[in-house]
């Protein structure tokens, strides 16, 4: 019955028995959070008397079992804090967060949002709702770098005051590109005999091999940050006037005078945005993300674990290897990271410092 007792006892049965199958029937949100909706099928009753067994990656399917079990509080549960991710429930972000910080799961919630762009629509407005109805609830944000320039990333965390986290790599699965890690898991899971030097070499060969399309990617995202919402409000112009006088007849002079602030303001807007395009603007943006993508293939640095897609390198690493879907690498790396608490990226470990409170990602 206790909330934190459940996940340890599920912890603990996972390391007794390593890569057995434990099949545990529960009401519990916490030991479903624990396990993951990836391991989770929902039985449900139907009016005519059958059963219902759906795995609890289906959102559409499940939405309405988790709120028969446990209300809201299947989504939200006993954490005093919230943390919006990018991905769904079967995410590496998801994964990779709770295996690194277990002892966190009670004190924090992770909500999978699905795109980047989900995590700006989670206004204000739906913030403030949340806390007023949980009294101590607050809410974080965690996204991945992608191709993010410096100037928008802090344009990012100006506007996040303290509540949102960009990650120092481009996405979750570079923090995986351990090869010592690799190397290891290689020998003892797969029967490849290859030392961590040699793991480096084909990630970096493969991260290279993905360069043009690096930069590509690089500048169209570089590229699109040109292209800002702009403004083309006009203040208070033409504020407590009427279109038309008391006997209903138009007055020109109000709507033509309207109409050529209107105008003028869009010209403004205009003027700005071929500035800020012109061939000048966007060749510079090219030649310095051609010099950073370049730069980052020194095999002497770890700037290419950063820069390239993590994602890409690994999958692209597990079919030359033969080790079957990448996912399955992905997933033994996090936990063998787990198990080797020197190895988690110390971006990552700040990152749940700063929200939890200093000290206690670090357990």
């Amino acid at each position: 019955m206790h909330p934190e007792l459940c996940r340890k006892l599920l912890r603990l049965m996972r390391e007794i028995t390593p890569g057995n199958q434990i099949i545990c029937a529960t009401h519990s949100a916490d030991l479903i959070d624990e396990a993951g909706r990836e391991n989770t099928f929902l039985l449900r009753r139907l009016d005519d008397g059958k059963i219902s067994c759906q795995p609890a990656t289906k959102d559409d399917a499940v939405t309405q079992s988790l709120r028969d079990m446990f209300g809201y509080s299947g989504f939200i549960g006993l954490a005093r804090k919230l943390v919006f991710i990018e991905g769904d429930k079967n995410s590496a972000d998801r994964k990779t967060f709770i295996n690194l910080f277990p002892d966190l799961a009670q004190e924090i919630r992770l909500i999978p949002v699905g795109s980047v762009d989900n995590i700006y629509r989670i206004n204000r407005a739906a913030l403030v709702i949340v806390e007023a109805q949980f009294g101590y609830g607050e809410a974080f944000f965690i996204r991945d770098r992608d191709y993010l320039s410096a100037s928008v990333i802090a344009a990012h965390q100006e506007r996040g005051r303290g509540k949102l986290f960009i990650l120092e790599r481009k996405e979750i699965e570079n923090y995986l590109l351990d090869e010592h890690l690799i190397a290891e898991l290689l020998k003892r899971i797969f029967g490849q005999n290859s030392s961590a030097t040699e793991v480096r070499q084909t990630l970096l060969e493969i991260a290279r091999k993905h360069s043009a399309s690096t930069l590509r990617d690089m500048v169209v995202a570089r590229y699109q940050e040109l292209y800002q919402s702009e403004d083309c409000s006009i203040g208070n112009h033409s504020s407590n006037q009427p279109l038309i006088d008391e006997g209903g007849t138009p007055v020109p002079s109000r709507v033509e005078n309207l109409s050529a602030a209107l105008l003028e303001k869009l010209r403004q807007v205009n003027s700005v945005a071929v500035d800020r395009t012109n061939e000048a603007s966007v060749t510079k943006i090219f030649e310095s993300c051609k010099t950073e993508v370049i730069g980052a293939l020194n095999p002497k640095l770890d700037v290419w674990k950063r820069l390239f897609s993590g994602k890409v390198i690994l999958e692209e690493f597990s079919e030359r290897r033969g080790l079957g879907d990448w996912p399955a690498l992905q997933n033994l790396i996090i936990e063998s990271m787990s198990g080797a608490r020197e190895r988690i990226p110390q971006d990552l470990t700040r990152i749940f410092q700063a929200i939890s409170g200093a000290g206690a990602a670090a357990k």
